[in-house]
Parts: C-alpha cells; structure tokens; sequence
C-alpha cells in the first residue's frame, strides 16, 4: 500500500452501498480535541486544559464536550480513533498523560478506560507538560 504525506491529500471520498452508514460516518468524523493554547506555553502553565469539541452542522458551530470527562484535562489529547459498525460508533480520545477517555453515545458521556499507559503523544509534546523538578511521564 503506498503512503502518502498529508499535504498531498487533496479529497477523500468515502464509498459503500446504499445503508451501510456514509451518512453516518461522515457526520461522526466532526470531533477534534486539543489544548487551548500552543505547547509553547505549557512548561510555563503546566497544563494543556485539553477539550473535545463536536460540530453536527458540518463545522458550521462547535460544542465543547464535557459529560463524564474530567473539569480539567491538565494533558493534552493527541490521538482519537473511531471504532465504527453496522448502527453506531465508539470515540476514543488519548492523552499525553497517557489517559484514554471513551464514549459510544456521540461524545455525550464518557469514561475513563485507561489511566497512565505511555504517553500518547505527537513529537514530545509530553516533555512540555512536565512539572517542574519531575521527569515526563514516559
């Protein structure tokens, strides 16, 4: 299978039989999570404040996510996956704490199903949210 760099990425199309959930899964691919500010700031904050947010108007609006997640992610969220199948999906949501939240109803209530795995983590995001005096969680 040959691997194509991001930037050259132009259109995807998504591609099934009538009823096998395109609509679906188009409209649930509408989630991003992140901090609020840039990782330069976080050795200074020692936090990221990550957030989940939502749009179910093709971007239009946004709705930050909060039921059953933590009232302050202090990592930030830098993987989410989708477990998709016939009449639903499942959200998966990692953080450079090494934490992943889950939820199967749309992002309106999570869980906390793993707690201090490996960093999940792009670059070494991780390193910039370490407290001072204490080694990144690894």
């Amino acid at each position: 299978m040959k691997v194509y760099d991001a930037a050259a990425i132009r259109n995807v199309a998504v591609v099934g039989h009538g009823g096998c959930g395109k609509t679906q899964l188009v409209s649930a691919l509408l989630f991003v999570a992140g901090a609020k500010t840039g990782p330069g700031t976080w050795r200074k904050l020692h936090t990221a404040d990550a957030r989940i947010a939502r749009s179910r108007d093709g971007g239009k609006t946004w709705e930050i996510l909060t039921g059953g997640l933590p009232e302050h992610i202090r990592a930030n969220i830098e993987g989410m996956a989708m477990d998709v199948w016939n009449g639903g999906y499942a959200l998966f949501a990692g953080t450079t704490d090494g934490d992943v939240f889950y939820s199967e109803d749309g992002g309106e209530h999570w869980h906390t199903i793993i707690k201090g795995i490996g960093p999940v983590s792009k670059s070494h995001h991780y390193h910039n949210l370490a407290l001072e005096g204490q080694e990144a969680h690894h």
